[in-house]
């Protein structure tokens, strides 16, 4: 969300997001598809990046809803057994740090085919 550092005109965007991917979406050809991860759990707005909770998430897919098919995957952190598929349910309460993991602790993951 923070691109202060590459531009020097530049105004913190909370909108971003949503925005991006309405760009992506309109230059994505018909039959073309995207991976779009995010950090995900509890909301969390850390100012540089947001933690999008379902909430927030599927208001950032209601983008490309009307023009695609989207299939939706979670994963969380484990310290032992690295990445692992979760229903999202079980994520509910995992913040950005839940896991010390150099990173996020939990993504949600969409798979978005264009139509």
């Amino acid at each position: 969300m923070d691109n202060s550092g590459y531009a020097q005109a530049y105004d913190l965007d909370r909108d971003m997001g949503i925005k991006a991917l309405r760009r992506m979406m309109l230059i994505l050809a018909d039959g073309g598809t995207l991976l779009l991860t995010v950090p995900f759990g509890q909301f969390e707005d850390w100012g540089w990046m947001l933690n999008y909770d379902m909430h927030h998430w599927q208001e950032l897919l209601s983008v490309a809803r009307p023009f695609a098919d989207i299939q939706e995957y979670y994963f969380q952190y484990v310290k032992e057994k690295g990445w692992i598929c979760v229903d999202s349910d079980k994520l509910i309460e995992i913040g950005y740090n839940s896991t010390n993991n150099y990173g996020a602790s939990a993504i949600a993951a969409a798979y978005i085919s264009k139509h």
